[in-house]
């Protein structure tokens, strides 16, 4: 049990390469912790730009929001057991976790998968062109503005946190620290990396949005120096970032980190 608490991952979501497929997604945090007691929906939402399904997790009246975003090859399903982790936690949050649509990715010969945006390779995070990043970039905004003005809600950007692992943190991040909205609560970034930092441009209210970041000192996919080149990129827009890393841990989460995520929420969510 000690082992299987240090490290929690699976193979199911992330990169292939050949025949073998080297991402991660957390699949056994439900076991280790108590089952959520919160409302489960399956959204159906006809947008081109995200695939199916759209799963969402907590009170029918929220008082914050956080949206996780899974990584390459993945869907909403790979990050559900994080969502039930956290939800009893949080009684007054609402979770929303969307797909990514299915596209070809170069990075693997053409290969459909749910897909942020199209990858070229895994050595060069600043030479990436994101291809498709600002139409996934508008999507999770515009589900943002569907929660806002749901009838009665008591949402907004600054009870909002944008949350995502691998290529979903990358997304998060360029998502949530651009633009004219007004800050989110926050963003987290699990085992990411900032895409595009040379076209980065954040948003003035932005500024105010603070950041976790996450990452595995082992993580052989998106190495830990892009963690630390994306801690010093967002320094240096004088971002409120913390950092979080892990000696052992590789291109996955575990429980460890998830508390980190729970403590950031707590901090950053209005009490519950």
């Amino acid at each position: 049990m000690a082992a299987l608490a240090a490290r929690l991952g699976s193979r199911r979501g992330g990169w292939l390469v050949g025949a073998t497929l080297i991402g991660g997604s957390v699949t056994s945090v439900r076991a280790l912790s108590t089952p959520a007691t919160s409302r489960k929906v399956i959204m159906t939402r006809e947008d081109p730009r995200l695939g199916q399904p759209t799963l969402m997790i907590g009170p029918e009246r929220p008082d914050s929001l956080v949206v996780v975003l899974h990584g390459l090859g993945d869907s909403a399903r790979g990050w559900e057991s994080l969502a039930d982790m956290l939800a009893p936690r949080f009684p007054s949050t609402r979770f929303i976790l969307p797909t990514a649509p299915s596209q070809p990715v170069t990075l693997n010969g053409g290969y459909v998968m749910p897909s942020w945006y199209d990858l070229i390779g895994l050595e060069r995070r600043d030479a990436e062109t994101c291809e498709g990043i600002d139409d996934s970039r508008a999507a999770v905004l515009d589900l943002l503005d569907e929660q806002y003005a749901e009838e009665g809600s008591k949402l907004s950007p600054n009870v909002t946190v944008l949350a995502g692992f691998s290529q979903g943190g990358a997304v998060a991040l360029w998502t949530g620290l651009q633009g004219d909205h007004n800050p989110l609560a926050g963003v987290v970034c699990m085992s990411g990396y900032l895409p595009q930092p040379q076209a980065f441009t954040p948003g003035p209210a932005a500024l105010a949005t603070p950041v976790l970041l996450l990452h595995g000192e082992a993580d052989p996919v998106v190495r830990f120096e892009f963690a630390l080149q994306t801690e010093a990129a967002l320094k240096s827009h004088k971002f409120d970032v913390r950092m979080e890393s892990y000696p052992e841990l590789e291109h996955s989460a575990n429980l460890e980190e998830i508390e980190d995520v729970s403590t950031f929420l707590r901090a950053v969510l209005p009490p519950q």
